[in-house]
């Protein structure tokens, strides 16, 4: 049998370094400090922004797709619009198009690139669109079968340097400024880092905790 060889580490909580955030900065740069707070603003009602900023990023088809589920989202809208625009665009975080949406905002995000303030509203629907506020405050609304219903344990696996473990001590927090996608299942996850693994590389599990 082949030996398998993964270097675990948890508590908190792709392909190369550079896609995954290597980074782990203990601060939150300013733009992508400012993209949160205008995130937040924009989840809340001004979500046609998204599809206007999406368009000067580049990604027309993503503004053409996205444009008829904004237009009709506001406070007041029915909670089935409010998780239909949700659910498209977390869709659209998924593509593997060319340009690729999440390599292109996790870029800009890691960067913190001045462009990660066009990507404030798209941000702000992600991330506060969940149990942040009621519902009635929200112009777009995470599906209830998508939110997490009891604790839950999810997986990440990457390829590093061996000289980058000693950032990720078990017991250590950390923060990666980026998304972060994960998987429930481990075996996948470990086959992705070793696919992902080239020269003196460690293929790297994280074992991530959600509440």
């Amino acid at each position: 049998m082949e030996e398998e060889i993964v270097e675990r580490h948890g508590s908190f909580g792709c392909g190369s370094l550079e896609e995954v955030g290597q980074t782990n900065s203990p601060t939150v740069g300013p733009n992508f400090l400012f993209a949160l707070k205008k995130g937040d603003v924009e989840a809340r009602g001004a979500t046609r922004f998204m599809v206007q900023d999406l368009r000067e990023l580049g990604f027309n088809n993503v503004a053409d797709r996205l444009e008829p589920f904004a237009s009709v989202v506001s406070k007041n809208a029915s909670a089935d619009d409010k998780e239909k625009l949700w659910s498209k665009c977390a869709h659209e975080y998924t593509r593997e198009d060319r340009p690729c949406l999440y390599r292109e905002m996790n870029k800009a995000i890691r960067n913190d690139a001045p462009e990660v303030r066009l990507w404030a509203a798209f941000i702000g629907v992600l991330l506060f669109s969940g149990n942040h506020y009621e519902e009635c405050e929200l112009a777009v609304s995470v599906p209830p079968s998508a939110r997490l219903k009891t604790p839950t344990q999810v997986y990440r696996g990457f390829a590093m340097d061996p000289s980058m473990l000693t950032r990720y001590e078990e017991g250590r927090a950390f923060f990666w400024q980026a998304f972060v996608s994960t998987s429930v299942e481990e075996r996948p996850s470990i086959s992705f880092a070793q696919g992902n693994a080239s020269g003196d590389d460690v293929a790297v599990l994280f074992e991530i905790e959600l509440p």
